[in-house]
């Protein structure tokens, strides 16, 4: 009983900032551009600071060094299946694969794992992000779009890489500790202030996270059918890729409990919020939005079953 409680503790908040978010997109509070206004700031500004501070005072362990590899690797491995998936389920809609092929690690993933598992290395699925971003702009994205071929030049393609914000904050967070500046500062006066300064700052992304969640959820009734069948699908893939994984990892003898916590949790992730950007018309951005909102469910329920078993 004792657990169930503990677990309560940790889902009914997430569930509430969700529900809350819907609501405030109802009473007409969230909008378009205040939601993109709440993008920036955490895409463009909390998030450096709060990745970039992480990734500074962090061990660099075998571990977090081995993280961008391996989520480059499972977003490889489920790009694939999933157009197996679209084969063995005979769908024909052009992003019924692309649901299905990487995850909303840098909105969802980075912020929530470690206040979800504060026992936890939490710097494990921000050095992840350095995979997933090079996946999403030099193969996912060309892909989707058909430009996979004669497209940006690969000069352009890295410019955009590193032209991320969030990237930014976590190479430069790894060349702070490397080069031993953070043990320095941490070390003097100063240490106290800056983390009390970084987690006062950093404090709003999760609630503010929970509120976008909420304000993206769209069920229309006219493609639920297709939104449940990605859903299945996406389950389907990724529960194979990420099991595939932890047999590696494990057969390798470098699997960890964080790790596997970091790699479950990543997986039972939606694909990213933004991919509506790119859709073709509104029918195709409703669908997108559906499923990515819909997914959520799946988020939730594998954080319950996680947190039962710690």
């Amino acid at each position: 009983m004792e657990q169930v409680i503990k677990t309560a503790e940790v889902i009914v908040p997430l569930i509430v900032g969700i529900v809350a978010g819907f609501f405030l997109k109802k009473k007409g509070v969230l909008n378009t551009e205040s939601t993109d206004s709440i993008k920036t700031l955490i895409n463009d500004y909390l998030m450096p600071l709060n990745l970039g501070f992480s990734m500074a005072i962090v061990e660099l362990s075998f571990s977090v060094l081995m993280m961008p590899v391996i989520g480059f690797t499972m977003n490889i491995l489920c790009f694939l299946m999933a157009f197996v998936m679209k084969k063995l389920m005979r769908e024909e809609n052009h992003y019924f694969p692309y649901l299905q092929a990487t995850f909303e690690n840098g909105l969802l993933g980075i912020n929530l794992f470690p206040v979800i598992f504060p026992s936890m290395n939490g710097a494990l699925l921000a050095s992840m992000d350095l995979g997933f971003c090079i996946f999403f702009f030099f193969l996912y994205l060309p892909h989707m779009k058909g430009s996979l071929k004669g497209g940006d030049s690969f000069l352009n393609k890295m410019k955009k890489v590193l032209s991320n914000r969030i990237l930014q904050g976590i190479l430069i967070g790894l060349l702070i500790n490397v080069t031993g500046l953070s043990k320095l500062i941490m070390g003097s006066f100063a240490g106290g202030i800056v983390t009390a300064t970084v987690e006062l700052l950093t404090a709003v992304i999760v609630p503010m996270a929970l509120f976008l969640v909420g304000y993206e959820i769209s069920l229309d009734r006219k493609t639920m059918a297709l939104v449940l069948k990605t859903s299945l699908a996406r389950i389907l893939t990724t529960g194979l890729v990420c099991a595939v994984m932890l047999f590696i990892l494990n057969a390798l003898g470098i699997l960890d409990r964080d790790m596997s916590y970091a790699i479950i949790f990543v997986s039972s992730l939606p694909a990213p919020l933004m991919l509506s950007v790119f859709a073709g018309d509104d029918r195709e951005s409703g669908y997108i939005n559906a499923q990515v909102s819909t997914y959520i469910a799946v988020t939730i329920v594998t954080v319950a079953v996680l947190l039962m078993f710690l």
